[in-house]
């Protein structure tokens, strides 16, 4: 009992172990993607607001935890710990009594399956954070030991998890009921479950009176996957598991075999080898490859860029902008631009494009090239264009800046004022603040003070065969903007080339 008393923690050690080395080493631009594309405010009108939809605990916990993805190892770290949790609790459910080996190896199973879903850059923390308090809720009601309270309890709870986790309140009703099941079979309990799957199914039409949300979104979870008319499948599989397992036989659940340790660290070791091959299957190392270019071009890390397109050449879009930029910043454009693979026009400046992500690249260039205005339009219709509504800390800290270069002064204090109310951008957006209606600061600041001088005053459409006049125009009225001169050479020499 001991040797498999040590055998389990070990596996357990291993999986947290495995998953934060992968999301930290091989998926961490992913994380902060993610952290970009929201901004968790300590602010009691935010939370409220959150909590006032049906899983509002669970996007609200979510958001919180999405907020530490800046920084790689933090986010993994704690995918990690909330991949844990969620598996010791389905052990709790699942066991009958200490140290079974087929529960503690099936108890992987849901955890595995969020690390699934996570490898989609769409998917949200809110949903493992609901499957841990769909778990928690379970777990506890059934250790209640009167069967007047505890039906009575599972009743109420229905609609409370719906509140608290959304729509995997549904699967949590069928694990209630199966449990209740296992332990009696009788008119009275087949009633109690009637009742509990009738107010499972009827709280999300309950709610669809209350709050401005589509039916649809209010069965499968609206806060569960950054577009809310989408299903997510994954997310979806992880919770319904937990109701499949429990319905396995409990000679099943409580098989003893012997040489226990090697038998469990074989089944573990083949569920993890199949775990892995999903995910490596799932996981986009492309993607991951165009949100390491972003997350180092937001981040002025000019060299890294350069080094990373010498160990192998980029070939998307985003990709190809952000390598051109930085080779404009370090002055070697024109030397070095045909060294790797270009995009036409498109590779230095491309055109609009009406999505959440590759405007924010454009708008990157624009900014350093002087084009405030247009910078600032970019990045605003890109936080407009974030499928679950959400604000961006990336957009609002740009705002904050091309507004304050601007001279608007007042607007470039809303952003900072809300920047002041998180955890990462507070010191920053405090700093800022003391900057504004203060033009001799602004003036000397070494970044926003070069800008304000060479910024285009003229609001431009980057389109079709504008851009040799822009970029000349730009260089007339700021003869100084050497980046601006870098490009213009640089549409010269890819115009030339394509002939």
């Amino acid at each position: 009992m001991k040797q498999l008393r040590w055998a389990f923690a070990l596996a357990f050690l291993l999986f947290g172990v495995g998953v934060t080395l992968f999301f930290a080493l091989a998926y961490p631009h992913h994380l902060h993607f993610q952290e970009q594309y929201q901004l968790f405010l300590f602010e009691q009108s935010y939370i409220c607001e959150v909590l006032s939809i049906p899983g509002g605990l669970a996007d609200l916990i979510g958001r919180f935890l999405t907020q530490f993805f800046l920084y790689a190892w933090s986010g993994a770290t704690i995918i990690a710990l909330v991949l844990l949790g969620i598996q010791l609790l389905t052990y709790l459910l699942l066991r009958t009594s200490r140290y079974e080996i087929l529960p503690f190896v099936l108890s992987f199973v849901p955890s595995c399956i969020c690390v699934c879903f996570l490898c989609d850059e769409n998917a949200l923390m809110s949903a493992p954070v609901a499957l841990l308090i769909v778990l928690g809720m379970a777990l506890l009601i059934g250790r209640i030991k009167s069967e007047n309270v505890r039906q009575a309890v599972m009743v109420v709870s229905v609609p409370v998890t719906y509140m608290l986790a959304g729509a995997f309140a549904l699967p949590y009703a069928v694990i209630l009921i199966i449990g209740e099941l296992k332990k009696e079979r009788s008119f009275r309990v087949f009633s109690i479950s009637c009742i509990i799957a009738l107010i499972a199914l009827t709280s999300p039409l309950a709610w669809h009176h209350l709050v401005n949300y589509p039916l649809q979104s209010l069965f499968a979870g609206p806060h569960y996957y950054r577009t809310p008319d989408t299903v997510p499948s994954w997310a979806w599989a992880a919770v319904c598991v937990v109701p499949l397992l429990k319905l396995l036989p409990i000679r099943l659940m409580q098989w003893a075999p012997r040489r226990a340790v090697m038998v469990f660290l074989m089944l573990w070791a083949m569920l993890m080898i199949i775990g892995g091959n999903t995910v490596n299957s799932l996981q986009s190392q492309k993607q991951e490859d165009i949100m390491a270019y972003d997350f180092m071009a937001r981040n002025a890390m000019w060299n890294r860029i350069i080094q990373r397109a010498q160990k192998k050449a980029p070939r998307n879009q985003v990709s190809v902008v952000a390598l051109n930029l930085a080779l404009a910043e370090r002055n070697l454009l024109l030397d070095y631009m045909f060294k790797f693979p270009q995009n036409g026009i498109a590779g230095l400046l491309p055109g609009f494009s009406s999505d959440y992500v590759s405007p924010l690249a454009t708008a990157e260039v624009l900014y350093r090239l002087g084009f405030i205005n247009t910078a600032q339009n970019y990045v605003f219709e890109a936080q407009e264009a974030i499928p679950d509504y959400q604000k961006s800390a990336r957009c609002y800290k740009r705002l904050a800046e091309t507004n304050l270069i601007n001279g608007a002064y007042e607007v470039s204090r809303k952003y900072l004022n809300a920047l002041q109310h998180t955890l990462f951008y507070r010191d920053w957006a405090t700093e800022t603040l003391k900057l504004i209606e203060n033009d001799e600061a602004v003036n000397a600041h070494p970044e926003y003070g070069s800008l304000r001088k060479m910024r285009s005053k003229e609001n431009y459409f980057f389109g079709g065969n504008t851009l040799q006049l822009i970029l000349s125009r730009q260089i007339d009225a700021n003869p100084d903007n050497r980046l601006a001169y870098e490009y213009l050479e640089a549409l010269y020499m890819l115009l030339n080339n394509s002939r």
